[in-house]
């Protein structure tokens, strides 16, 4: 069966990255009694500190593929940036909070606390939810 929103808690993991690019993970937990499963890309809408920000969205990484999760079982997907600043930027936005909406999953989109600076247009990639491992490799 799929996931329940309110069957889940997805919070801010690890940041990782190299001169450039840089991943956040986001830890999806099973808070349910039972298991489901999490299959595809999340939608993602930022929510900047001040003004507005039109981000370009792209996706990465491996495809899609079902996930298991177990009661109180993990996965999880990561959302990469740039931090260069390009075409004259001297400054790149703010971003507050992140709303995502998992893939086949019923009910509200969560609402992630995420502090972080994209550069660009924004632009924004993000991955499929990954298994736990699969997401441990890419926000080690």
């Amino acid at each position: 069966p799929f996931c329940k929103a309110a069957s889940l808690s997805v919070v801010k993991g690890r940041t990782s990255g190299a001169v450039g690019t840089i991943a956040i993970g986001m830890t999806i937990t099973n808070m349910g009694a039972g298991p489901c499963t999490l299959e595809g890309y999340p939608t993602l809408a930022l929510v900047p500190a001040s003004g507005t920000v039109t981000p370009v969205f792209s996706k990465t990484g491996p495809a899609p593929v079902a996930v298991g999760l177990v009661a109180k079982g993990e996965a999880g997907f990561a959302v990469e940036y740039s931090d260069e600043q390009v075409n004259g930027q001297t400054s790149c936005p703010q971003i507050a909070d992140i709303d995502i909406k998992l893939p086949n999953v019923v009910g509200a989109a969560a609402h992630v606390p995420a502090r972080f600076f994209p550069c660009g247009a924004p632009n924004i990639a993000v991955t499929a939810v990954l298994s736990l491992s699969q997401y441990e490799a890419i926000v080690h």
